[in-house]
């Protein structure tokens, strides 16, 4: 008999498999095949990099405030020159330093979202986890909101604590260490750009601490919907599909990264769940069949034309199809290695998101329109904004052979892509709104952490403010508040979280009513309410539901009904078992050795 089937996978498949090795080996494998020159670039270009064009602020200030004053001095012995000179400044102010505020402002939030930010959402979920833990068995869902919110303010205040504490230590030590960029030594102005970057971070991390603190506490605590929702007047009804995490693999022999060889081979599944589809549609038609993200497993090529190719044989559902990044699909720099750090600047970031522009291009290009981030105005259509000027040059010649400038193209138009907008249809059909919730990981082992552009946060809150009483189907990738279950361990609260969810929550504010958000990620089966706003989350449509050990898939139906009042409600939340699929049945080799 033959020494192994190689159909059947082996070891290798496992080597990223929580359930498989475990997340200790995974861990541990990671730190041994850690590379020290990638981590060090990465550490100047994330960290140091930001923190030093923050700390050259103070520095760029004082030399403006010399020249000006200087400027002044000289107006009455030389008026004309000292006139010019100010009126030059003033301009440089205007233009420049517009720029420049912008660009320091980016650069902080970097410096948060990439460095403190996941720091305090680690510290603030295991004082959470380690409060919950004395709750008694007889604790309710409502003693274990509490605790969270205690495990909320004691967190915050540790971490807004230690951060003035290590800010008042710079300014009793060093002080502001401004200098004038006009007579300084490179080297000082370096030395200098670095102290007052660090020390702008220590205090600006106390006060976000406690608007993090605040922000957190503001959001209602969650609550699961009820069995059918009251609808005292619709004026209509929509059919939507909701599918999430497909990890679609490139081949029928292939496992996928989370299961391994405990989870389910190739693509029949999802070749179920299409053929169960249309099945559905021919019945009664959906109105959107929305997918939230994780299309493919690892983003890689023959994964995506899998995906594509089932859409081009189910033609009839195409038309209504929407799809949104996940973290497979754009975060996962080594499917078989978990150190390995990518460079922000590399080809495959940009070729991941390649990929998925170039799908959502092919599925949804002519329905989905762009959004302006200043006044929310809807702009034109993807398939429009990918052909403008150079774009489709460009974006072709970064498919062919990696090239630099379609890397800054893409790294540019991922900013301006979302939210992708399905305008609201006539008499009050709700408008659907696609948003990225995925950060650049740049390493597999911290993939699933998430998190919202500002700039997109604000084309979120212009548009709803701009489309007043319209109804919409807002969908992500990552759930945007924790669900109200015990036991849920800190590697899924931390790891896969949306960290600036509150945030979210606020951009959506007063129009909570006339939204419901959909989302998957965490493969949790969970329909529930957080305040007005109704949220849906959706298991795997492959790998089923975190609790059924990759068993069956499913998607959610939903009925949603909309009335005069601007409201939305989901009416109706069927959740879909797809039918078994036919295992790859491989023979037993039974010839001798």
């Amino acid at each position: 008999m033959a020494i192994w089937d190689l159909r059947k996978g082996d070891a290798d498949d496992d080597r990223m498999s929580p359930g498989g090795r475990g997340m200790r080996a995974i861990v541990m494998s990671a730190l041994f095949e850690f590379n020290v020159v990638q981590a060090a670039l990465a550490f100047v270009a994330l960290v140091l990099l930001p923190a030093f064009l923050v700390g050259l602020v103070p520095s760029l200030l004082q030399t403006y405030g010399t020249l000006v004053m200087t400027s002044v001095r000289q107006l009455w012995s030389e008026p004309l020159w000292a006139g010019l000179v100010i009126a030059a400044l003033a301009l440089v102010a205007y233009k420049w330093g517009r720029m420049r505020y912008a660009s320091a402002a980016r650069s902080l939030w970097k410096l948060h979202y990439t460095l403190v930010f996941p720091i305090f959402v680690l510290v603030r979920e295991a004082v959470k986890i380690a409060g919950e833990r004395w709750l008694g068995p007889h604790a309710t869902l409502a003693d274990l909101m509490a605790r969270r919110r205690l495990g909320t303010i004691v967190s915050g205040g540790l971490f807004a604590g230690l951060s003035l504490a290590i800010a008042t230590t710079l300014i009793l030590t060093t002080g502001i260490v401004s200098v004038s960029l006009a007579t300084a030594s490179p080297r000082m102005i370096v030395r200098a750009a670095v102290i007052d970057g660090l020390m702008v971070l220590a205090f600006s991390t106390v006060v976000a601490s406690l608007y993090w603190t605040w922000r957190e506490l503001s959001v209602p605590p969650p609550e699961l919907a009820k069995d059918k929702a009251h609808v005292p007047e619709s004026q209509g009804v929509l059919r939507v599909a909701h599918l999430s995490d497909l990890h679609l693999v490139g081949s029928r022999h292939d496992f996928r990264m989370e299961p391994g060889t405990r989870g389910p081979q190739g693509n029949a599944r999802w070749q179920a769940t299409a053929a169960h589809l249309a099945e559905m549609d021919r019945t009664a038609p959906f109105d959107v069949i929305l997918i939230t993200g994780d299309v493919t497993d690892t983003g890689a090529r023959a994964e995506w034309v899998e995906f594509l190719e089932q859409i081009d044989a189910n033609a009839a559902l195409r038309e209504r199809v929407l799809i949104l990044p996940g973290n497979h699909d754009v975060n996962i720099c080594d499917r078989w290695n978990a150190g390995r750090l990518e460079m922000p600047w590399s080809a495959g970031l940009a070729l991941r998101k390649l990929r998925f522009i170039v799908a959502a291009d092919q599925v949804q290009g002519e329905r989905v329109r762009l959004v302006c981030s200043r006044t929310g105005e809807l702009k034109q259509t993807l398939r429009e904004a990918l052909r403008d000027g150079e774009r489709l040059h460009r974006l072709q010649a970064l498919a062919r052979d990696g090239n630099v400038r379609g890397r800054w193209l893409v790294s540019q138009l991922w900013r301006d892509l979302f939210p992708m907008v399905v305008p609201p249809g006539t008499g009050g059909r709700p408008g659907v709104i696609l948003l990225n919730s995925c950060t650049d990981s740049h390493m597999a082992l911290t993939n699933g952490i998430g998190a919202i552009e500002p700039r997109q946060l604000q084309a979120l809150e212009r548009l709803l403010e701009r489309h007043g009483e319209a109804r919409w189907l807002l969908a992500l990738h990552h759930q945007v508040i924790e669900y109200a279950a015990f036991g849920i361990p800190l590697k899924e609260r931390f790891g896969l979280s949306l960290i600036n969810a509150p945030d979210l929550l606020a951009s959506i504010g007063a129009r909570a009513r006339q939204a419901v958000v959909l989302h998957g990620h965490r493969h949790r089966n969970w329909v529930g309410m957080c305040g007005a706003l109704q949220l849906c989350s959706v298991p795997s449509s492959t790998l089923g539901a975190h609790d059924t050990k990759y068993g069956p898939g499913l998607f959610h139906l939903h009925e949603m009904a909309w009335g005069e009042t601007g409201r939305i409600w989901v009416t109706a939340t069927e959740t879909v078992v797809v039918p078994d699929a036919e295992a790859t049945a491989y023979p037993e080799d039974t010839s001798e050795a």
